[in-house]
């Protein structure tokens, strides 16, 4: 009987070790799948540029504004996880200038050519910069949720590995696949300071970058940073309510702008159209250049200063 206990004992011990090998090699195997995400990801932003060098990129390469720019599109597009470089976004900005410059001479107005060029080459930034800020928004309204979580979480598991991995599966996208990032990241074997450091790299958030700055210096000196962890929850709180109010305020004004904007080219083409004698009036004389030229300046200044209010 008692070799009978012995042997059911062994195999139960053995079990119990093939599952803990079993979860290691898993969490292993994940790690690296997530490296050679990465790791492609990054060489598909980079490809074009790479096998594709031209004298237009080695010019581009020289003007220091545009190596800068490139950098923090870069940022950017890794915050959207798209497979683009900055390169491309910089090569459609020029296409986007020449159109401006053929509109202008389909015009005929020389006085327009600058004005549309500047307008026309910030169409692509300007639409980068609408759905990084979307998804910016969305890190915001989904970090207060997480950060309670975790503080539920933590006071049960006391190990701030076993947290991240725990409440990621409660979390909402695409704040849960920064959360995962960074368990697998400190999971791998990456420093808490690098994993922390990325993570508030990618949100771009103030809230996670406290939270990544507390879990660096928890992780240097130890010590009970969930008191800290809970004055900030309570001061999402109270800044929530207040952002709430002055976003739907602003959005609402930036949405009139644009679309009164968006109006004006669809007002020329529509009296073109219904009325062609009385639309040359603004091409073919000076005083229509110089009204197309106020319009045109009208338009750039309006959408410039609300992208500047919502932005404040």
């Amino acid at each position: 009987m008692a070799v009978q206990n012995l042997t059911s004992l062994h195999y139960f011990l053995g079990v119990v070790l093939l599952l803990g090998v079993a979860f290691i090699v898993y969490g292993y195997l994940g790690s690296v799948q997530e490296k050679r995400k990465t790791i492609l990801a990054r060489l598909k932003r980079n490809k074009f540029s790479r096998k594709k060098e031209g004298k237009l990129d080695q010019l581009l390469n020289t003007i220091p504004s545009i190596v800068d720019t490139e950098k923090r599109l870069d940022t950017q597009l890794s915050i959207l996880d798209v497979n683009y470089s900055a390169r491309t976004f910089t090569k459609l900005k020029i296409l986007a200038a020449i159109c401006g410059v053929l509109l202008a001479i389909y015009l005929k107005n020389p006085l327009v050519v600058i004005p549309l060029a500047v307008i026309f080459v910030n169409i692509p930034t300007t639409f980068i910069e609408f759905k990084v800020n979307k998804k910016l928004k969305l890190f915001n309204d989904q970090v207060l949720e997480a950060f309670q979580l975790f503080i539920s979480d933590y006071t049960t598991t006391k190990s701030v590995q076993k947290t991240i991995v725990a409440i990621c599966p409660k979390l909402k996208y695409p704040l849960r696949k920064e959360f995962e990032r960074l368990g697998r990241m400190l999971n791998s074997g990456a420093t808490a300071e690098e994993s922390f450091t990325e993570f508030a790299r990618r949100t771009q958030n103030k809230w996670t970058m406290i939270f990544a700055q507390m879990m660096i210096t928890y992780f240097r000196n130890g010590g009970d940073f969930t008191p800290h962890l809970m004055n900030i929850t309570r001061s999402i709180t109270s800044e929530k309510i207040l952002d709430e109010q002055n976003t739907t305020e602003l959005s609402s004004i930036r949405l009139v702008n644009i679309c009164m904007n968006i109006l004006v080219p669809i007002a020329y083409i529509t009296n073109k159209f219904l009325n062609p004698e009385h639309a040359r009036v603004f091409t073919d004389t000076p005083t229509g250049r110089v009204i197309i030229f106020g319009v045109v300046i009208s338009s750039a200044v309006s959408l410039y200063l609300g992208k500047k209010i919502t932005e404040a």
